[in-house]
């Protein structure tokens, strides 16, 4: 794959070629340029007819990779959120500098959620009314220490039983799987296995 994505220049270093396939969550944009030698093409057509159906194919792959990125969910720290009580600290109302694997957590989460009620190719609009089942989503992940919102901070925090904060990761898996057990999101199966054990409900 690096081979496909990198020349080599006159200094044996790695040069990036704007030709190179684009990959987003297993799919891939490509620039679908002439089927044959691109010289031979040029004679025929002649090099400018050629570089602008290059630029055409460029502006498309470009447009269509940029819509499936732009229709990614994208949760990272926040301030000011319904404080989280517990801990030496006190409360905290932000997950700044420590909540990197549980913003990671639900990032993944609501992803593989949004794929599984809507498909692997819808896309965010700014010219339509959103999906109801996106929106329903999204509110899951709201950071509010409510039952409608299951897997916001506090919910994983909660589930999690931390009492200062600390460095997160396999366990959160563990987490999320209580935090699914409890919330009212019914229609789908969820499948969880740890290295101790295994389980499926």
């Amino acid at each position: 794959m690096w081979g496909s994505m990198f020349g080599q220049n006159s200094d044996n270093k790695a040069v990036f070629t704007n030709r190179a396939a684009i990959w987003v969550l297993g799919a891939e944009y490509n620039v679908r340029g002439p089927a044959r030698d691109p010289h031979a093409v040029a004679k025929s057509m002649g090099p400018k007819k050629l570089r602008e159906l290059l630029i055409k194919e460029f502006e498309k792959r470009n447009r269509f990779a940029g819509a499936d990125i732009y229709s990614k969910v994208w949760l990272t720290y926040r301030e000011e959120f319904p404080a989280i009580r517990g801990g030496q600290t006190g409360e905290w109302t932000t997950d700044a500098g420590w909540g990197c694997m549980l913003r990671t957590t639900q990032m993944m989460f609501c992803q593989g959620l949004i794929i599984h009620y809507l498909g692997r190719h819808w896309r965010l609009s700014n010219h339509k009314e959103q999906d109801p089942l996106y929106t329903m989503v999204l509110k899951w992940f709201l950071d509010y220490p409510v039952g409608v919102c299951p897997y916001s901070i506090h919910n994983l925090l909660k589930h999690a039983g931390v009492v200062d904060k600390k460095v997160f990761g396999v366990c959160m898996c563990v987490c999320l799987r209580f935090v699914c057990t409890n919330a009212n999101t019914s229609g789908w199966a969820m499948v969880w296995t740890s290295s101790s054990k295994r389980g499926y409900e």
